[in-house]
């Protein structure tokens, strides 16, 4: 709840697409941290299974801080900020049935990511499930860099001209 409210603070003062490939690309290194967390843990099981002795990890607070950071940057970049620029990129004739599809799909996304987590980490394990997302966030701040445009301080005019050259 307070990584919105900041959210809404820095829309104001930095512009929209830093914000969004800082968000995708520091959910992205929290995803390999919790990943490299797993990736011990599951290491440390298999070679206890086989009997190989294993030092007792103890990643005390990095785990949880690695997801209130994930979290945090969730909610203050791509969970909130993507809907302005959606917005302001869709032409005015079809903005409310865009924004209408566009979330409907990214609840529906949010529902297979959710119902599919259990199944990745029995088939690629808890490290692996996470290294995937992260792998998602290097993606997503790539594709973010390439092809979203800057809106800030620009008017829907402006906006519309960037699509039409």
């Amino acid at each position: 709840l307070i990584s919105s409210f900041i959210a809404i603070i820095i829309i104001t003062k930095l512009n929209r697409k830093i914000i969004l490939i800082t968000s995708m690309f520091g959910m992205g290194i929290c995803y390999v941290i919790l990943g490299g967390c797993f990736y011990t843990i599951e290491n440390n099981l298999r070679n206890k299974a086989a009997g190989i002795p294993v030092e007792e990890n103890s990643f005390g607070w990095v785990p949880p801080v690695a997801i209130l950071v994930l979290l945090f940057l969730g909610n203050g970049g791509y969970g909130t900020l993507i809907w302005v620029v959606i917005a302001e990129l869709l032409p005015p004739k079809v903005r409310a049935i865009g924004n209408a599809f566009i979330i409907c799909f990214g609840f529906i996304l949010g529902f297979v990511v959710s119902k599919t987590f259990v199944d990745l980490t029995l088939s690629i394990g808890a490290s692996g499930t996470f290294w995937l997302y992260a792998g998602v966030c290097l993606l997503g701040s790539i594709f973010t860099f390439i092809f979203v445009p800057e809106t800030k301080g620009k008017s829907i005019e402006e906006i519309q001209k960037m699509f039409t050259k």
